[in-house]
């Protein structure tokens, strides 16, 4: 349960931006500890590692990173990125998949992880109320020069709750709200009933990050997971988060904030919006090097020639592209499909009707996330990118048990 601990502890400690000195060194905590339990997992469960149905795809994706970073501009920056995403980010999906070896092991994973997830919402609807984040709030300012240089924004009433980033946050409870909903309606008794107030409080969190591309996304994972629900779950589940939106609604300070992202005008402008120019921008970076791209970490300091302050494409795809080129964007689209077949897969041939139900939970997060990443370049924010692969490596656990009840080997 490596992943998921590290997962809790990113998810309330924005380790990133204690400037404290002391603090400051636990930015490399998370690093550090996933080096020192993949070496120990290697050891101890080669076996089991090297079942990891991905394993090869994983391996490509990081041998062209790799190449592309050698021939970069700054070949050690390049070099250093695709490290330090390895340890945070392929490496939990396959700790995971070592250490989750049953559909329940997966639900507990899943279930502590949702617990999290609402206890952060929490916190940011009491940030909401108060108009305050009273424990980080002078982390997340911009005295702090290790926050600033991350988001100079002025996110008025969006709630930042423990994450310090609305965008961020709301990927983070998109992605958990089918697997909330999953829980809501498959318990029974009293666990219902915890588990439907865990997901209102990851729902109504998500309304108040007021982050219109984590909303899409949510809809759509919540969209994937209903497919095969009853008519009658599909009604309770409607009427419940229908309920917290007007409710949120019902506020005026919602709407009003809701209204003032001023979505329609910036569709309308979006040639002269930043967006807009971060688009032209990764296109034209794109056209000078489409094969190899231009090395990991790099887009940030390209940026800065046509001005494109924000220093990100706000798409994860774009982002892929930029750096990673055709091929590297590729190699990720393969794994997304397999992963995605993989899920399917699990979802159909799982003996256990509540282990297929968790699968397609797992499988609508996982869709979640993909939609999100049109408008947040996800896998690079630690606590995003920890998701995807906890995503990743859940998932192939459940395909793992699946295919071991057909006598199929998981490779």
């Amino acid at each position: 349960m490596t992943s998921l601990a590290l997962f809790t502890f990113i998810l309330f400690v924005p380790h990133r931006y204690l400037s404290d000195r002391l603090w400051h060194e636990l930015r490399w905590l998370p690093s550090i500890v996933m080096a020192v339990f993949l070496t120990v997992v290697f050891v101890t469960y080669p076996k089991r590692v090297f079942k990891f149905p991905l394993l090869s795809v994983v391996c490509v994706i990081l041998a062209i990173e790799m190449m592309t970073g050698i021939v970069s501009l700054v070949p050690s920056l390049a070099l250093s990125r695709v490290i330090y995403y390895a340890l945070t980010g392929a490496a939990v999906g396959l700790m995971a998949f070592v250490a989750l070896r049953s559909s329940s092991e997966v639900g507990t994973y899943w279930r502590i992880a949702t617990i999290a997830g609402a206890l952060s919402a929490g916190y940011g609807i009491v940030e909401f109320c108060i108009g305050e984040n009273f424990f980080w709030g002078s982390t997340f300012s911009q005295g702090n020069f290790l926050y600033a240089r991350f988001a100079s924004d002025s996110f008025g009433k969006r709630i930042l709750s423990t994450v310090g980033h609305p965008v961020y946050l709301g990927t983070v409870l998109a992605g958990l709200l089918p697997l909330s909903l999953h829980y809501a309606v498959s318990d029974e008794g009293v666990a219902r009933k915890f588990s439907l107030s865990i997901l209102i409080l990851i729902s109504l969190g998500l309304i108040l990050t007021f982050a219109r591309g984590a909303y899409l996304a949510a809809a759509i994972g919540l969209l994937v997971y209903a497919w095969k629900l009853s008519a009658r779950a599909r009604l309770n589940g409607l009427i419940v988060l229908g309920t917290v939106v007007i409710v949120a609604l019902s506020f005026s300070t919602v709407r009003d904030t809701l209204l003032g992202r001023n979505t329609l005008e910036q569709l309308s402008e979006f040639r002269s919006d930043q967006r807009g120019i971060a688009y032209r921008q990764a296109t034209q970076l794109l056209l000078k090097a489409p094969l190899t791209g231009h090395g990991l970490g790099h887009y940030r300091y390209l940026a800065k020639e046509p001005l494109d302050y924000n220093q990100t494409t706000d798409n994860m795809y774009l982002r892929i592209l930029v750096e990673s080129g055709v091929a590297g964007f590729c190699a990720v689209v393969y794994l997304i499909v397999k992963l995605s077949g993989h899920l399917i897969h699990a979802s159909r041939r799982l003996p256990d009707l509540l282990a297929q139900r968790l699968s397609l939970a797992v499988l609508s997060s996982l869709v979640a996330f993909l939609v999100d990443m049109t408008t947040c370049d996800a896998l690079y924010f630690p606590l995003t990118r920890y998701l995807f692969w906890a995503i990743c490596g859940s998932g192939l656990a459940l395909y793992a048990l699946s295919t071991e009840k057909e006598g199929v080997k998981a490779v």
